[in-house]
């Protein structure tokens, strides 16, 4: 198959640089796309062409072997100029002229003098025609009718590379799709993604703060995917922020599984802090009902009213974690501190008992503090 020189294909010398190429192809792939064009043969072929020289072009290894078969062709075809001879040399000394005699300061090389412009002003150009210069308000609307000219050029150039890059995030190409639109935001998010998938937190959440800057308005999904980033990422406090941002915006709206999550997140995060245990209480009442139905939930639910002074509730609930063998050992020695805040020594020391046979040392230290038998599983 015969290919064509990419460097006229794309018009740029062979000289030109990577940034060069790039800007090349961008300008002729939008100006043969076939969707700009009506599917037109001719359009769709030029299309070709353009994407192959690219591809050729693109690449280090092709290009510079594309560049070593020219350059031996080159060598190949040349022949050596014809060396001038005196008769190549032009006569100067010719007849007399508007500029005066030969060989008295006549120089046939010298342009000839330029009328003065004036705005307005007309002067008698060659063959007889009268020309006209441009007024100032004249030049003003040429220059205006450029420009807007240009920037339709680029809005519809930036659309063409927009609509190329959807097609190519489509596919599953992320990289392709950001080198042809790199403000596209929903690809930075899809290539967060597939880094999240990979474990790598940093660039993933690199790529959603770009998604976010780059996209107005963002989904809201993506704020709590920066923030469940921050968290395995085990910046707590960056996490925090990120959870309450979200809650705060949507404050107000139907509950999702992304909200329950976040209050979820959250209320942990609180839980971890002396201070904030009753905002966790109050985060974790509020998820949707569903969401407090899953053991998790009520686990984590438990140690809040515990934690809140609400000792009953916490019964409820740390028993139902227990009995599902959900955090079985740390269930029951929490289970023993809401017995012990209702005065039921009895059943406190039973739930402790149980704690450390499940290999919760902590429960020893209270057993010893608060009860009189060794075991009280058998009563």
């Amino acid at each position: 198959m015969h290919h064509k020189n990419p460097y006229v294909v794309l018009g740029i010398s062979s000289s030109a640089t990577d940034t060069e190429i790039k800007a090349a192809y961008k300008q002729q792939a939008f100006k043969y796309h076939p969707d700009r064009n009506k599917g037109a043969a001719y359009a769709t072929e030029r299309f070709k062409e353009v994407l192959e020289a690219y591809n050729i072009l693109s690449d280090i290894d092709k290009k510079a072997r594309y560049d070593r078969q020219s350059n031996l062709k080159l060598a190949n075809n040349h022949k050596p100029a014809k060396h001038p001879s005196d008769q190549d040399i032009p006569n100067f000394n010719g007849p007399r002229s508007a500029y005066g005699a030969a060989g008295s300061g006549y120089d046939p090389l010298r342009p000839a003098p330029q009328p003065f412009f004036k705005p307005g002003k007309s002067y008698m150009g060659g063959g007889g025609r009268r020309y006209t210069y441009p007024t100032v308000h004249q030049v003003f609307i040429a220059v205006f009718l450029l420009a807007c000219t240009a920037m339709g050029s680029i809005w519809m150039g930036r659309i063409m590379e927009r609509r190329t890059a959807v097609s190519l995030l489509a596919q599953g190409q992320y990289s392709e799709a950001l080198a042809m639109d790199s403000t596209y935001g929903q690809a930075w998010f899809a290539l967060a993604e597939v880094q999240l998938k990979m474990g790598n937190y940093a660039m993933a959440a690199t790529n959603v703060d770009k998604a976010i800057r780059l996209t107005n308005p963002a989904p809201e999904f993506w704020y709590w995917q920066r923030g469940r980033l921050k968290d395995a990422m085990g910046k707590s406090q960056e996490a925090l922020q990120e959870y309450a941002a979200y809650l705060s915006r949507n404050k107000g709206k139907e509950t999702d599984i992304y909200t329950d999550s976040c209050r979820y997140r959250l209320s942990y995060l609180y839980l971890q802090s002396s201070k904030q245990q009753a905002q966790a209480y109050l985060l974790l009442h509020n998820a949707s009902k569903p969401a407090r139905e899953q053991i998790p939930f009520k686990y984590l639910l438990g140690l809040a009213a515990l934690q809140a002074g609400h000792a009953v509730e916490s019964i409820a609930l740390l028993q139902a974690t227990a009995d599902a063998n959900y955090h079985r050992a740390e269930s029951y020695l929490y289970l023993g501190y809401a017995f012990l805040a209702t005065a039921d020594t009895l059943d406190a020391c039973k739930a402790w008992d149980i704690a450390l046979i499940n290999g919760q040392e902590e429960a020893l230290v209270l057993q010893k503090k608060w009860c009189t038998f060794t075991s009280y599983t058998q009563n």
